[in-house]
């Protein structure tokens, strides 16, 4: 009596698994994929004259709306614990409707200074991902001399 695989019905299914198994060893991000930062507004390390008065974060996987933060502090904070760093970010950060990888949360007033921008986004498939970057706001004068 012969095998599936001896007869071939088997050897398909090998075929796929090993494939499978090849992919994730060559490209391990695939299987373990989480969300990233594609764009945003301010972008990282940007120099800008005028604060924002939102920002706009841009995923490459849809993200889950209600699970995820933004933080928006004075780079001077970054090492402080939590509770002790002024969270310039206002309300909840909300997915853009019709574009479930295109995040948005209001900004109080930002005075000149350097400032990091912190997220935790939960992407569709159940993987949450932080990441941070910082930009700067300076006086628009200083700009145009």
């Amino acid at each position: 009596m012969k095998t599936a695989l001896q007869t071939g019905a088997g050897k398909g299914t090998a075929f796929i698994l090993l494939s499978v198994l090849l992919l994730m060893i060559a490209r391990p991000q695939l299987a373990l994929a989480h969300a990233s930062l594609v764009q945003a507004r301010p972008a990282p390390g940007a120099v800008v004259a005028t604060a924002p008065t939102q920002i706009e974060l841009w995923f490459n996987e849809l993200l889950e709306d209600g699970f995820n933060s933004v933080m928006v502090i004075s780079a001077t904070e970054v090492n402080l614990p939590p509770g002790a760093q002024h969270n310039f970010a206002r309300g909840t950060p909300m997915l853009v409707p019709g574009d479930n990888t295109h995040l948005r949360i209001a900004v109080a007033p930002l005075p000149q200074g350097i400032y990091a921008v912190e997220w935790r986004v939960l992407s569709r498939d159940g993987h949450s991902a932080p990441g941070q970057f910082n930009f700067r706001v300076i006086d628009g004068r200083k700009l145009s001399s």
